[in-house]
């Protein structure tokens, strides 16, 4: 199969071993069953899931095989709304705001602390940062809300950054919605904030998307908290789909959708938005929907298979099939179903992260003794929120622009990020 789209790196240029078993691990086949299975993995896609004890067909060239006892494979999360270049900013605004627009009115102060340190950073490390935000929370595809940039994303970068898509920032702060929506490429999605207030006019911006003919099956709409039950069913009979993210919902307006707005046929995906309003990463935002009443297969499915179908994925992202993409999440297996491991009320302790088959987070499971990792090339020991972890990524230059700029304590989702000190 070719693969010429918004893939990670590896599977444009495999990093060192282009073929890789996982074995020993309970597989997730659906949100409430997991089965004992290994993972051939070729070229970064998978190519058999067998028994144990089985032998795997032959793997001709360099192997790296990945003993994952005691874990569960799970689909790599899908974000499917962020803003990347705002990876180490802090919450800022002190709501409810009746919208959006007046929070942002609120906390733009470029010539003052602490937006102004943090926009000296390099832009090319904010974004950066922004990425490993996203892969210490699981995620291997994000949607990032702004414009693609070819040459950071499709570079040596954290995650996979959807490519393919139009959008517009929002009625409020888009020069031309209908060129931005007319733009976008055929059969690819149109993101655009709406309904983001508490206002009747933040309830009427739906209409006047409709009137204006840009309301069809491409279209999606992010955070919608204006809209009641009359506007959701137009966007059903459309065929628009959108994306919930109840933390900076909360945040900023004071409240946020119900879930049961987002069943009954509607098509949804989470998104954790940017740390400008949102809680933290993207396991954050499971915690604070599952807190709102969402259920667990709903919720299981928003950062799966419905995410991918949302951001018009077509390699089996959010699923783990034969044929499919090589995205994984492994986790700690305490023996619950899946969907229950993913909305464990106490988090998940994180111990791979393989994106396209590319060994990108590792922690203890995935660097013991039982595991030949060597093929995966050199590996970074960095620590962040107390645990430990390893990637193949070059974090230091990133570190140096950060710090040179905002001093040796900065924060990523709340959390302290640094390298390693020698064992």
């Amino acid at each position: 199969m070719e693969v010429s789209f918004n893939l990670c790196p590896s599977l444009q240029r495999p990093a060192m071993a282009q073929a890789c078993i996982l074995q020993g691990a309970r597989v997730a086949l659906s949100p409430s069953l997991a089965e004992h299975r290994d993972l051939v993995i070729r070229d970064g896609f998978i190519e058999r899931l067998v028994q144990p004890g089985t032998r795997p067909p032959l793997l001709n060239g360099n192997v790296s095989t990945y003993d994952l006892s005691n874990c569960l494979v799970l689909p790599g999360l899908i974000n499917a709304h962020d803003h990347l270049e705002f990876g180490l900013f802090p919450r800022l605004g002190r709501g409810p705001y009746p919208d959006a627009r007046q929070w942002a009115l609120d906390i733009y102060r470029p010539n003052e602390s602490p937006i102004r340190g943090l926009l000296e950073v390099p832009r090319t490390t904010r974004l950066f940062w922004g990425g490993m935000r996203n892969l210490l929370s699981g995620v291997t595809t994000v949607c990032h809300h702004n414009a693609y940039e070819r040459e950071v994303f499709e570079g040596e970068f954290p995650v996979r950054v959807l490519k393919r898509y139009g959008w517009s920032h929002s009625l409020d702060f888009s020069d031309d919605v209908v060129a931005d929506f007319k733009k976008t490429p055929e059969n690819a999605p149109f993101f655009i904030h709406l309904g983001e207030g508490t206002t009747e006019a933040s309830r009427r911006e739906i209409h006047w998307l409709d009137q204006s003919g840009l309301m069809n099956d491409k279209t999606v709409i992010i955070h919608g908290v204006a809209l009641q039950a009359a506007e959701w069913e137009l966007i059903r009979q459309r065929g628009a789909r959108a994306v919930w993210c109840p933390s900076s919902n909360q945040f900023t307006l004071g409240q946020t959708l119900s879930p049961t707005l987002l069943q009954s046929g509607m098509v949804a995906a989470l998104g954790n938005d940017s740390p400008l309003t949102a809680a933290g990463g993207l396991l954050q935002e499971i915690e604070c929907a599952l807190e709102l009443g969402a259920g667990i297969h709903q919720l299981y499915a928003m950062v799966t298979q419905t995410a991918a179908q949302v951001l018009r994925l077509s390699h089996g992202e959010g699923t783990i099939k034969e044929g499919g993409v090589a995205d994984l999440l492994v986790v700690s297996d305490w023996g619950g179903s899946p969907g229950e491991h993913l909305c464990y009320p106490t988090g998940i302790q994180i111990e791979a992260v393989f994106c396209g088959g590319r060994l990108m987070l590792a922690g203890a499971a995935a660097t013991s003794e039982n595991t030949d990792t060597e093929s995966a090339g050199p590996m970074t020991r960095f620590n962040y929120g107390g645990t430990d972890y390893w990637t193949p990524l070059d974090l230091s230059q990133h570190l140096e622009a950060t710090k040179k700029t905002l001093g040796k304590g900065f924060r990523l989702a709340g959390k302290r990020l640094e390298l390693a000190k020698p064992i």
